[in-house]
């Protein structure tokens, strides 16, 4: 929630205290995914690569399912935030295969909210690999998440979205770097 409200630096130092052994502290219960992948957030908007690959090796057997926060409750495809993790840490084919997954897989379950998430994470990758080539699907990912932020009322989502779209008319991420938001 800190990085959502804009207060990163209460995010980074709580990101810190769970990350102190390595995750572990974090009871393997029936919320465990869940919480893992909020933490993938923060370290993704930090930018923060060491705990990045902590995180990826713990998300890593969960590719190819969806994670349940609870009964009632998914947070979409965990390939999305296996994305988010690769993006951080520079590895830019395995974020492509990620995000590539997580947009099927959300698609398929009709879960609109993270797929438009998805269409983001992955446009800013794009962006932030610095591919004149790549510009282009860049753009056609954030219309298209644009568009569901839209339909589905996400005003924050929607106004990273528009920020992100003022920048896309070349790549960004003039040093290779992953592009938080």
């Amino acid at each position: 929630m800190y990085t959502e409200l804009g207060h990163p630096e209460k995010a980074k130092a709580i990101l810190k205290d769970l990350a102190a052994n390595e995750f572990a502290d974090i009871p393997q219960d029936g919320v465990w995914a869940a919480s893992i992948t909020f933490l993938v957030e923060v370290c993704a908007s930090m930018g923060d690569s060491d705990r990045a690959e902590v995180l990826y090796r713990a998300l890593s057997p969960y590719a190819g399912y969806a994670v349940v926060a609870s009964e009632w409750a998914s947070v979409g495809a965990a390939s999305r935030f296996l994305g988010q993790l690769a993006a951080t840490m520079g590895r830019w084919q395995e974020a492509e295969s990620h995000f590539e997954q997580a947009l099927a897989m959300n698609a398929r379950m009709g879960a609109k909210p993270w797929l438009a998430h998805t269409q983001f994470q992955y446009a800013r990758m794009l962006l932030a690999r610095s591919a004149s080539e790549e510009v282009e699907r860049a753009r056609v990912l954030l219309d298209d998440a644009r568009t569901i932020a839209r339909q589905l009322g996400m005003r924050s989502l929607e106004a990273r979205i528009t920020a992100v779209s003022r920048n896309a008319t070349e790549p960004v991420g003039k040093s290779g770097e992953w592009l938080p938001a």
